[in-house]
This record gives structure tokens, sequence and C-alpha cells, in this order.
């Protein structure tokens, strides 16, 4: 028994990474519960005919920031053919409010209400594209969005 107590320590190790990697796919649009930065609750089932690009982060996140400026490039190509980017923290409003003035990127910035692990999200960036109300397809850490085979993949989704 004194030996199964060394094991312990690595079965709750084993146990987080297991957690960190579930419903990484399984995201439910319409069980988000988020406000715009004025305080009130938006539905992101609104936003029509259009497709989603919808990014889990946060201000302290260093990945996060860092791809938020070939975001704001890949929303310049993708949002006049029917595109919506919305950027979603759990962080105090006045945080994401304070971040969305200093960086005038243009994004569709929203709070959760609600831990954003309840959503299945465990690790930011964590992006999904939702089309139809579906999650199509998930990008998991900060990605190069400028890249033209990326481009052209999240193009071939508003088909």
């Amino acid at each position: 028994m004194k030996k199964l107590g060394h094991f312990v320590p690595f079965l709750l190790l084993l146990l987080v990474v297991f957690a960190a990697s579930c419903n990484t796919q399984k995201v439910d649009i319409g069980s988000l519960q988020v406000q715009n930065l004025s305080g009130e609750t938006v539905e992101l089932n609104e936003v029509g005919g259009k497709v989603m690009l919808l990014n889990f982060w946060a201000t302290w996140c260093g990945p996060c920031v860092a791809e938020k400026p070939k975001l704001a490039v890949l929303q310049k190509i993708l949002a006049p053919k029917g595109y919506e980017f919305v950027m979603v923290s759990d962080e105090n409003i006045d945080k994401i409010r304070t971040y969305a003035q200093r960086h005038s990127y243009g994004f569709r910035y929203l709070k959760s209400m609600k831990s954003i692990k309840l959503y299945g999200v465990f690790s930011i960036p964590q992006t999904y594209i939702v089309k139809n109300g579906k999650v199509v397809a998930t990008f998991n850490g900060g990605q190069d969005w400028t890249d033209p085979t990326m481009i052209q993949l999240l193009e071939d989704f508003l088909k």
C-alpha cells in the first residue's frame, strides 16, 4: 500500500492532462452566456448567416495577445466575405474594455459570464470556426492567421 502512495501525484497529473484535452471540439455555442462591453447580454446566435471566428483569450496571455495583430489582418480579408470575429474572455469587463480601447483591432469583444472552463475551454488561445451554429473547426494555441494556407482553409468554410 505504501508504494501506491507514490503514484497518486502521477495519477492526479494524468487526470489534469486528460481533463485539459477533453471537449475541445464540442463547445456549445448556444450555451455561452456573454455580455458586450456595455454589460448587455448578447446571443451569439445573432450573427445571421455569417461564419464566426470565435476566439477565447485573456489580456494576460502572451500567445493570445501576440496573435491579435494577425487576426486583425485576417479580419480585413474575411469580414467583407461574411466572417464575424468574436473575442471572448472571462476576465473582468473593465480589463477587456481597456484592452479593446488600447488596441483598435475592431473585434467584437465579449465577456463570458462564467469561467470559460465550464464551456470546455481549458487552454487559451482557443479558436473555433462556427457555421450555422455548429463548430466546424478548432485551433488550439496561437496561429499564423495570415498564412495563405490558413486563409484558404477559412475561406472554404464560406462555401
